[in-house]
């Protein structure tokens, strides 16, 4: 029994002082994940706000794995594993839902790399929606994303440069999300329209004292 006890407190302090090199910290991407789902397709959206506690545990799924630095092209196969379920009709299987959380992980590590550890707040005040951009093919689509994102921002850790990488990472999951269902044989229902946005003040404002007026 104290062997079992201190293996549990051995794997628990390890996983609090392990630090992957994560871009977005743990709870900026539970952020990621509510701010995509907002923006989801309304018969897409209701699954995942109806298996929310799956897809969240999917998202820490790069923490958990304590891996150093993702491939990139290693979203293509997670991407391939959830249409393949839903196409099974795997829809209330535990692995598809958790599935949609660990693909948001890696789409958001694939478009930046860069470890922000230092900035206080990552999560934007204003997050725009840019409507639905179909992906293509998906190897294609994750060429396109290092090519244009995480490439030429890699370790730029200012605010307009993070708050920018954020957006685009939002994007993207819902886009990918999108995809992925329709292809595996699933109905999105109705899309919000290009130019919806969330309004929200920082946390790192509120922290400082800063009383910023949100837009009407």
């Amino acid at each position: 029994m104290f062997k079992y006890y201190l293996s549990f407190f051995l794997l628990l302090i390890l996983l609090i002082f392990t630090q992957p090199a994560t871009a977005f910290n743990r709870n900026c991407r539970c952020q990621i994940i509510r701010d995509a789902i907002g923006f989801a397709p309304a018969s897409l959206q209701n699954y995942l706000v109806k298996n929310f506690d799956s897809v969240h545990q999917g998202v820490h799924h790069i923490d958990l794995a304590g891996q150093k630095q993702i491939d990139p092209y290693q979203t293509e196969k997670i991407y391939q594993s959830l249409v393949n379920s839903l196409a099974a009709g795997k829809l209330n299987a535990f692995n598809t839902s958790q599935r949609f959380g660990v693909l948001a992980g890696y789409l958001a590590e694939t478009v930046s790399p860069s470890q922000f550890r230092g900035l206080r707040d990552l999560i934007p005040g204003y997050v725009p929606f840019d409507g639905y951009q179909q992906p293509g093919k998906i190897h294609d689509s994750i060429s396109r994303i290092v090519r244009n994102y995480r490439n030429p921002y890699l370790n730029r850790t200012d605010r307009q440069v993070t708050d920018y990488l954020y957006i685009i990472a939002v994007n993207e999951i819902v886009d990918h999300w999108k995809a992925a269902w329709e292809t595996g044989g699933q109905q999105s229902g109705e899309l919000l329209a290009a130019g919806t946005a969330l309004h929200r003040r920082r946390k790192a404002d509120l922290l400082r004292g800063v009383n910023v007026r949100l837009p009407a």
